[in-house]
């Protein structure tokens, strides 16, 4: 009876690597800057499909990382005390049932301070990020 569970628990182990090998994951990294300078203390919030998914904060040299496993839309929320909220979208559907299993995007976020700048157009916009299956890879699409 021992060595039935054994193999039973060593199944369901193999099959839950083996899927979660297969899923589709992203791994999203960049930099938060200010003007040309690197930005540390940056509050990161990811929300997927309206439910908050991670959170993070830069590092001393600005830097950040995640990933985003599955399909969805997730939406990164970037503040920092003194500067104007950024907002990056990045959608992660694929339209094709095979997805993309493992990609990497890298982009840099630009942060402005809202006391002695007026409102940059960028902060009005949000870029759009998603895959496209034509050519397997995730770019920058438009902005919304």
């Amino acid at each position: 009876m021992k060595f039935i569970l054994t193999l039973v628990l060593s199944i369901a182990a193999f099959s839950t690597s083996v899927s979660a090998q297969n899923s589709n994951t992203l791994k999203v990294n960049g930099q938060a800057f200010y003007k040309d300078s690197e930005l540390k203390d940056v509050i990161i919030e990811i929300y997927k499909d309206g439910e908050k998914y991670s959170e993070s904060t830069t590092s001393t040299d600005g830097e950040f990382e995640f990933y985003l496993v599955g399909e969805g839309n997730y939406v990164f929320k970037a503040m920092r005390e003194g500067y104007f909220e950024r907002f990056v979208v990045i959608s992660t559907y694929t339209g094709d049932e095979k997805g993309f299993k493992s990609k990497k995007y890298h982009f840099d976020l630009s942060m402005y301070k809202d006391k002695d700048e007026a409102i940059p157009s960028e902060v009005q916009e949000i870029p759009m990020i998603q895959y496209r299956a034509n050519k397997k890879d995730f770019a920058f699409v438009e902005i919304i």
